[in-house]
């Protein structure tokens, strides 16, 4: 069995990863599979590992880890639905994988509720999107993988300008390493918690909250198609393609379209 391992409070609230039978590395360093940012969290904290079907943890922080109150002090085995304490700020849960990639994430039930909250307007929206097609030209790895630097790149001036939430693009960027990483089933989930909070998130430009990333969306396909480099669409060198605008349309449509192709895999 395989299970998903997920940081459910903290700065890095949403970042998950499957783990089998090669140990799971959980900390701040750069060859951590779980990569925090959290800075009361160890380099190295702790490695999760199945061993003849039963998960296990094991702490490597001299801060420690505690389950259910109680330090470490050796391989110990996780039961469903466990919460681990790496510190005070950061817990993280484990749960079967076919039950995680069935289920919404407790981040998309929130954003889904605060969508319920807003009203029938937002819901409509994503019907909307929903109901988009794909970009107008048939989009290759390469493709899609330009489209993905560029929209990357993008969030990370949005965030350095405070212009939008560092957990935008942490989610984009771990969505991304779960395809990556052959983990279509929990990238879904992922790119649809992303897909929910464009709803409401407001645009880079947004004046007293309007308009939000599905409220400037276009549906025309035209931005997405630009940034993934296909023919006759322009360039993204062009004044009207580098638009915070443009951008924000092009997000909204690769979000729902990576949502949509990791569920039909």
């Amino acid at each position: 069995m395989e299970f998903l391992v997920e940081i459910v409070t903290g700065a890095d609230t949403g970042k998950a990863m499957k783990v089998g039978d090669r140990p799971l590395l959980i900390g701040r360093a750069d060859t951590a599979a779980i990569r925090l940012t959290d800075e009361t969290v160890s380099w190295e904290h702790a490695t999760v590992r199945v061993s003849d079907g039963k998960l296990i943890i094991e702490n490597l922080s001299a801060l420690g880890t505690k389950l259910r109150g109680q330090k470490l002090s050796g391989p110990t085995r996780l039961a469903i639905d466990d919460e681990v304490e790496l510190s005070p700020q950061c817990r993280l849960k484990v749960s079967p994988l076919e039950a995680a990639t069935g289920s919404l994430s407790p981040l998309t039930i929130l954003l889904i509720a605060l969508v319920v909250f807003l009203g029938g307007g937002g819901i409509a929206t994503f019907i909307a999107i929903q109901n988009q097609g794909p970009p107008p030209v048939a989009a290759t790895d390469e493709n899609w993988a330009n489209a993905a630097r560029e929209l990357e790149q993008r969030l990370e001036t949005w965030v350095r300008a405070r212009k939008v939430p560092q957990k935008m693009l942490d989610v984009f960027q771990d969505a991304i390493r779960l395809e990556r990483a052959g983990d279509t089933g929990t990238a879904a989930i992922r790119w649809r918690a992303l897909a929910t909070a464009l709803l409401t998130q407001p645009m880079p430009d947004a004046v007293d909250g309007r308009p939000t990333f599905a409220e400037n969306f276009s549906g025309t396909g035209n931005a997405l198609a630009v940034l993934m480099g296909l023919p006759g669409v322009g360039s993204v060198a062009e004044e009207r393609w580098a638009s915070d605008r443009s951008f924000a349309d092009a997000l909204v449509r690769f979000v729902y379209r990576r949502a949509e192709l990791n569920e039909g895999s």
